[in-house]
């Protein structure tokens, strides 16, 4: 295998593990939005706090996050494994990966952070001023508006 070849190799699994743990984070940060509506429903029909169902799932939403993340890590592991068994990978270039992984995980936990930093605070600003969070972009179910593009509905 070309040296070439080896590094397309290389970038493409780590893009992939990148990929999937991003994607599952993202779908969690979705239902994490949802928590509030959903705690409140539960809260109500089991004659419960509402801070009490929402710890509870927020506890739970994020253990589901740990293990995802633990189940993407070692499959991608055992694919870098196997890859050095058939000898297309050394354990040297396994273990750069690995490092490299670990490294672009925390980057953007410290990012997701940062964005839903920001995202409170611009809830924040626009409760401050009387203005329904459907006008913010990016806000709302699936997008502005509800909608996976556009702006707010009927805005154009």
């Amino acid at each position: 295998m070309k040296p070439t070849q080896k590094v397309a190799y290389l970038l493409g699994g780590v893009a992939l593990a990148v990929t999937a743990g991003l994607a599952t984070q993202s779908v969690s940060a979705h239902l994490a939005g949802n928590n509030t509506e959903l705690a409140s429903s539960l809260a109500n029909k089991l004659n419960l706090e509402e801070s009490t169902v929402s710890t509870a799932l927020d506890s739970v939403r994020t253990e589901q996050q740990a293990e995802r993340k633990a189940e993407v890590k070692t499959s991608y592991t055992e694919k870098l494994t196997q890859a050095v068994t058939d000898g297309k990978l050394t354990e040297a270039q396994k273990t750069l990966l690995l490092g490299k992984y670990d490294e672009l995980q925390t980057k953007h936990e410290a990012i997701r952070t940062q964005m839903e930093t920001l995202r409170t605070e611009t809830e924040t600003w626009a409760k401050d001023n009387n203005i329904d969070t459907e006008y913010l972009m990016g806000a709302g179910k699936g997008g502005p508006g509800g909608k996976m593009h556009g702006g707010p509905r009927g805005v154009r």
